[in-house]
């Protein structure tokens, strides 16, 4: 939280006052005690006297009348004189305390805090209103303590025996302090636990956005609410003091010393080595709102948490309206990381608000080390499919080198969706995106600060708190729940398994309470704290007395002592949630129960933690006779059985702390990026060299894939369209006498004709070699597969049916000279495993009958075609034809393409004598031996050609990252790189070309 130095000033004046006030009070209160005092015991010897002068006088009535009247009246006045002495000394000692408490407070906090009505007069009667004197005037209501202001303030304030303590800042210290002063804000401790132990180890840079900011209260025309609404200065101002906390020494300059433990817990360690950066992304109140409140909470959240959208509801334009927010406030954050970023920095992106980030630093970073950590629950492919914008979410979370999840199951989930729902490639658990970057998924569950929960467990101010629950349910188990008032927190179903309990197991009445903690949600649902009120009042009718009441119910946040009070002193903890990413409360009663009784512990099996505390009493929360079934045995556990479970749950929670949690992702992103470095590394693609060589050859050879090179990969082959760009880039390289350009694609010659006949310069080459067109306008298509036998059709026609009939959404493509069997619209898992099997039927059957033919396993289909017909083999015909190349340009994107490279990367080069060369470079040329004949006219025994080219004038790209394994040099992010490349070349000979990258219409 972030607040001015003003109002922290104002604050503690108003603190002051109210500690003042409180002392005030009491001495007035104590004037009153010994004046009711005095008056009670004058009253008595008061009441003696006269029964004294009453038994003299009738003893001498006629002879001492008058002198008894003068000794009775002598008396009477030296009582009063005496009471009024006293109670005179007393309001003199008030008074005096008064004014040098009010002296002193003027000097401390300024005159116009301290204006006070009347001090209380002893005649007064006594008033609750007494207790609290309030700042301003004595019939105000301002006694409470303000929002927003330290802890120990609670301390300072209200009627208590003891002196109020002092504050705890000296007057010198005030100009000591930045101007804006930073407090920790409650919640996410586990996160700021593992971060924060991170700083002995390594440098941090914090990028959020700061949206717990306080503007001075003092300030009457002031009436700014959120940070969005700040000035350029005070933005610059907050950023430097952000900035400065990357100094250690900065940090006890703020309140509580900016620690996520207690500063007594941190006085007993050193210093940890570096502090952290923090950079503010500022945000304005209409996109921080539609961001978080809109598409975070409305959108996604219920989502990954199995709640779907009501279908009366209109969601269209808001989700459009908050989506729009959502991409720009992920902009902003990306804009900030690649401004902090330096080379070698390794960017962890954390939770569902922010999963378009990886992808937006990656295309700014396209080498940046990128990891993102999703703490919440993932849903499984079917209710992820649901979301409108489930591909941008699912790209973005792709951008990063490793995505974390909580548990196995989520992550999981999340390879299904890109198998199910992106038709993605998986490997394992590494899914390899449309542009060939690699990402592997991985799950690692975030712990708590276990020594901090054993500390403040432990402290002073807990042990009080928890002899009063003891002694208040001295005859009661008691039962403890803890969690936020939203529906995945399953509230409903404990009330209800409880009302079951005590229903079914009669014995438990009066003998059992449930202690249930519910804590306020920024969005509440009136209609769920009504749902609650009615179960809470419905057991406490059926089952409580005068003298007992089941539930207790809490609808607030509690103090933190009395939470660890809670987790301590109670024999079960229960835990129900339908739906829930990390139950942190669980594993901190694991830890406050080992100091104390190491009681039993049911956890839900839809938590995250479900699946690392296996000694937990798990239960389904849908089950309302099964939890109340496992209360009661879980009340009746045998003491060797329940030692032992919280045993085993011990152990875990101990050997996963968040600092282990936040140390393990620097582990597993280190590993990541050393398994990606030591694999092949292919270099970004150089357009400079590439055109520094371009230019001065006099025959250049471009040899082009289609799908996923020129094109990208679509789910429907035929949406597959060439832009207009596309086609003035290859008219003015074919159209140049010294380009020899063609398109080398597994399509068929019915396709590229189509797409590709209006340019008649152009080479084309279909179904992988089997159909060729030379470049040039009198060119026409050649069967090159005309004399192969193709007698093996039929066996292999056959055995794609027999798996077309058993694979719902698989198909047959049937072409010249190969069959290609289909299932990208099948199944993901069905298709991948029947793939599988079709191939090791096949390789049996071609084995066995000594076939010249070969299975090829492309992108989601099987081919099957003659050993003599690939694209390596097209190119040796190719470059074989054209003896002359200078230049040669190849561009591919999957394993077919591979054959291209594996051909030019395998060329014999040799360098020629250097006496004979004139350039500054030695000449290269290589022997070229004929292509493999596929006509009987062929000629077999024609003479190798010699081709004078150098290594370096031979480019061979990939579409894809650069840790792909292939055998081309270099690599480009995506197929419009490849058009760009190819524009580039066709500009450099004076051709004008389109920045039109929309499909071409039929």
């Amino acid at each position: 939280m972030i607040r001015p130095l003003s109002e922290c000033k104002y604050m503690e004046h108003k603190v002051e006052a109210l500690a003042a006030a409180d002392k005030v009070a009491q001495l007035a209160i104590q004037a009153r005690a010994r004046r009711a005092e005095r008056e009670a015991r004058e009253r008595e010897e008061e009441n003696a006297s006269k029964q004294r002068q009453l038994h003299e006088t009738q003893l001498n009535e006629a002879l001492k009348s008058r002198s008894s009247s003068f000794t009775s009246d002598r008396s009477h006045r030296t009582g009063l004189t005496m009471s009024m002495r006293s109670s005179a000394l007393d309001n003199v000692d008030l008074e005096r305390s008064f004014h040098e408490n009010q002296e002193r407070s003027k000097m401390r906090a300024g005159r116009r805090a301290w204006i006070y009505g009347d001090l209380v007069s002893d005649d007064e009667e006594f008033s609750e209103r007494d207790r609290f004197s309030p700042v301003g005037s004595f019939g105000s209501s301002m006694g409470s303590v303000p929002d927003g202001i330290p802890e120990w303030v609670e301390h300072a304030t209200g009627l208590s025996d003891q002196a109020s303590p002092p504050s705890p800042r000296s007057e010198s210290d005030d100009d000591e302090r930045p101007p804006w002063v930073l407090s920790l804000h409650r919640g996410h401790s586990a996160l700021n636990g593992g971060i924060h132990s991170l700083c002995d180890r390594y440098q941090q840079t914090y990028i959020g956005a700061p949206t717990h900011l306080k503007f001075a209260l003092d300030s009457e025309r002031d009436l700014r609410t959120h940070a969005g609404e700040t000035t350029s200065e005070e933005r610059e101002s907050i950023g430097a003091v952000l900035a400065s906390l990357e100094d250690r020494s900065e940090w006890f300059r703020h309140e509580g010393g900016l620690s996520v433990r207690p500063m007594s817990m941190q006085q007993e360690k050193p210093l940890p080595k570096h502090g952290i950066k923090f950079v503010p992304v500022w945000l304005d109140q209409r996109s921080a709102f539609a961001h978080y409140d809109a598409y975070c909470k409305t959108t996604l959240w219920p989502l990954f948490h199995y709640m779907m959208w009501r279908d009366d509801e209109d969601r269209s334009s808001w989700d459009q309206y908050s989506w729009q927010a959502y991409v720009k406030v992920n902009q902003e954050f990306a804009k900030r990381v690649v401004a902090e970023y330096q080379q070698g920095d390794i960017v962890w992106v954390h939770d569902y608000h922010l999963l378009l980030v990886p992808l937006l630093v990656r295309r700014a970073i396209p080498d940046a080390h990128i990891g993102l950590f999703v703490h919440s629950a993932f849903p499984s492919s079917e209710i992820f499919r649901c979301l409108p914008q489930r591909n941008e979410i699912m790209e973005g979370m792709l951008g990063a080198d490793l995505t974390c999840f909580q548990n196995r199951s989520y992550a999981r989930h999340f390879v299904s969706c890109c198998v199910r729902v992106g038709g993605l490639e998986v490997q394992g658990s590494s899914v390899e995106s449309p542009n060939g970057r690699v990402t592997q998924v991985s799950h690692n569950t975030i712990g708590v600060d276990v020594e901090r929960v054993r500390y403040e467990a432990t402290s002073p101010q807990v042990q009080p708190r928890m002899q009063q629950l003891r002694d208040l349910y001295a005859e009661q188990c008691i039962i403890v729940g803890c969690d936020k008032l939203d529906v995945v927190h399953g509230v409903i179903q404990k009330l209800q398994a409880f009302y079951d309990l005590l229903l079914h197991y009669p014995e438990w009445r009066e003998k059992v309470v449930l202690i249930q903690i519910t804590i306020p949600t920024m969005t509440g649902s009136a209609k769920l704290e009504r749902q609650v009120s009615e179960l809470v009042s419905q057991i406490n009718g059926d089952f409580g007395s005068l003298s007992f009441t089941p539930v207790q119910h809490y609808h607030q946040v509690i103090d933190r002592s009395e939470y660890y009070a809670l987790l301590s002193v109670a024999d079960l903890a229960l835990v129900t949630s339908v739906r829930d990413g990390m139950n942190t409360m669980s594993m901190e009663y694991v830890v406050c129960q080992h100091e104390y009784q190491r009681s039993p512990l049911i956890l839900s099996e839809f938590t995250g933690t479900a699946g690392h505390l296996q000694a937990a009493i798990q239960i389904n929360p849908w089950d309302v006779a099964g939890v109340a079934v496992a209360i009661h045995h879980a009340l009746s556990i045998r003491e060797k059985e329940r030692v032992e479970r919280h045993q085993q749950c011990y152990d875990h929670v101990m050997s996963q702390t968040s600092h282990m949690w936040a140390l393990s992702l620097v582990h597993q992103m280190l590993f990541r990026l050393r398994h990606r470095y030591s694999a092949h590394s292919t270099s970004a693609f150089d357009t400079d060299l590439m055109l520094k060589h371009y230019a001065p050859a006099k025959k250049r050879l471009l040899l082009l894939d289609y799908d996923g090179t020129l094109t990208p990969i679509v789910k429907d082959p035929a949406a597959a369209v060439p832009s207009r760009r596309l086609l003035d880039a290859l008219r003015a390289l074919s159209e140049n006498p010294n380009n020899a350009v063609y398109i080398i694609s597994g399509r068929d010659e019915a396709f590229l004709t189509k797409h590709f006949g209006c340019l008649p310069a152009l080479g084309l080459s279909a179904e992988h070699g089997s159909y060729f067109k030379e470049h040039g306008a009198e060119s026409t298509w050649q069967n090159l597969s005309a004399e192969l036998d193709m007698t093996w059709k039929g066996d292999v026609l056959n055995v794609f049916r027999y798996f077309t009939d058993r694979t719902i959404g698989s198909n047959i493509e049937v072409k010249k000279s190969s069959i290609v069997w289909h299932y990208r619209n099948a199944d993901p898992d069905f298709g991948s495993f029947q793939a599988k099997e079709c191939q090791s039927l096949l390789d049996n059957i071609l084995s066995q009958n000594d076939l010249q033919v070969e299975v090829v396993v492309g992108k989601k289909n099987v081919e099957v075609r003659p050993l003599a017909i690939n694209k390596g083999e097209i190119v040796h015909r190719i470059l074989f034809g054209n003896p002359d190349t200078e230049y040669i340009y190849c561009a591919g994107d999957d394993k077919t393409d591979e054959d291209m490279f594996r051909f030019l990367s395998q060329l014999p080069f040799g360098v020629e004598d250097q006496q004979v060369e004139t350039s500054s470079r030695p000449a290269s040329s290589i022997f070229l031996t004929p292509p493999t004949p596929l006509r009987r006219s062929t000629e077999r025994e024609a003479p190798a050609r010699k081709i004078h080219i150098r290594p370096d004038q031979v480019f061979t790209t990939t579409v894809g990252p650069s840790n792909k394994r292939t055998r081309a040099g270099w690599h480009v992010g995506e197929p419009w790189d490849i058009v760009d490349a190819l524009a580039l070349m066709a500009e450099s000979d004076g051709a004008s070309v389109s920045e039109d990258r929309s499909p071409v219409s039929e």
